[in-house]
């Protein structure tokens, strides 16, 4: 469950800071889609007013630039920080629940949650 739910935040932060290329749609679309992610989530519960109205009216709008994509990014970087941290912390998590089993078998499954891990990068 910790890896899929870091998997997840992570997938939310590379549609925010990845490479078109990299993550095979363009940069904010979830933006443009008015999706609630824990990064938007955050941000709504933290920013200041007029940073969360200014970020409301650019989410969720088809319409919306690429300049206002960026001026969204930008608001959003504290929740983004944010969104890295609960992913380290999930990973991590994860790697401690597979220590019932012996090195051997878990060193796949270690693998595949540090590969997770490498995405943030």
């Amino acid at each position: 469950k910790r890896i899929g739910l870091a998997f997840q935040i992570q997938d939310d932060i590379l549609d925010l800071i990845g490479s078109k290329d990299k993550i095979g749609k363009p940069i904010g679309s979830d933006i443009r889609e008015g999706k609630k992610t824990v990064i938007i989530i955050h941000a709504l519960e933290n920013l200041p007013k007029d940073k969360k109205e200014r970020l409301l009216e650019i989410m969720g709008n088809n319409g919306t630039t690429e300049e206002e994509i960026k001026e969204a990014i930008d608001i959003l970087k504290d929740s983004i920080d944010y969104a890295r941290e609960i992913t380290i912390k999930y990973i991590e998590e994860s790697k401690e629940y597979l220590k019932i089993f012996d090195p051997e078998k878990r060193r796949s499954l270690e693998k595949i949650a540090d590969f997770i891990g490498e995405r943030i990068y």
